[in-house]
């Protein structure tokens, strides 16, 4: 994940690593008391899909795509939850998502949050609160948020495209899928999910 804050949060950064915390604990379990790190044993709930990208000007990190995927996948797997992370750079295609996941009846299951800077804090905790990360951009030169996720541990779920194809291999290192095909991105988050739901049990 590549992750700046929007230009809201950028005098605070510590101010917003704790509304991080809360506004992610809030969208995947019951109410709770503010906290200030984020961790699978402080969440009620064990399955969260992370996705960390900008709402970029060309719309290439795709989260849309994402979400329409991830809408179809949860019909079948509706204890997951989807938290999209990042900067705000195109503000319709941003109100667009917040309102696809609305159409979609996903209000509780989907969290967006603008923003989270690469120096801080929280950010390590946000990869390991995951389940899976999914990186479904359109382009990507390189893809270093997905060294990133491997780094939590935390399984990942990549377009196969860029520079991804030239360090991942599909089936072992990571899922890769085409970001343009809705069909293939619900099969890669459901293979995933119940690879990972095998390996609790």
């Amino acid at each position: 994940m590549i992750f700046s804050n929007s230009s809201r949060f950028s005098d605070n950064s510590h101010n917003f690593s704790i509304s991080f915390a809360i506004s992610l604990i809030i969208a995947i379990s019951k109410p709770c008391k503010p906290v200030t790190s984020i961790s699978k044993g402080s969440l009620k709930f064990a399955h969260i899909f992370l996705n960390g990208s900008k709402f970029a000007q060309d719309y290439q990190k795709n989260q849309l795509g994402l979400l329409r995927a991830f809408a179809r996948f949860s019909a079948d797997h509706p204890d997951h939850r989807l938290v999209l992370v990042g900067p705000v750079t195109a503000a319709a295609y941003y109100e667009g998502i917040a309102a696809e996941a609305k159409r979609e009846g996903l209000a509780d299951k989907v969290r967006i949050i603008e923003g989270l800077h690469p120096a801080d804090p929280m950010l390590p905790s946000a990869y390991k609160a995951a389940e899976m990360f999914a990186l479904t951009s359109l382009h990507e030169p390189f893809g270093i948020v997905v060294l990133e996720a491997w780094a939590a541990g935390v399984p990942v779920l990549a377009s196969r495209l860029g520079g991804i194809v030239d360090f991942a291999t599909d089936g072992q290192t990571a899922r890769l899928v085409d970001p343009e095909n809705e069909q293939a991105l619900v099969e890669g988050l459901k293979e995933l999910a119940d690879k990972i739901g095998r390996a609790h049990v």
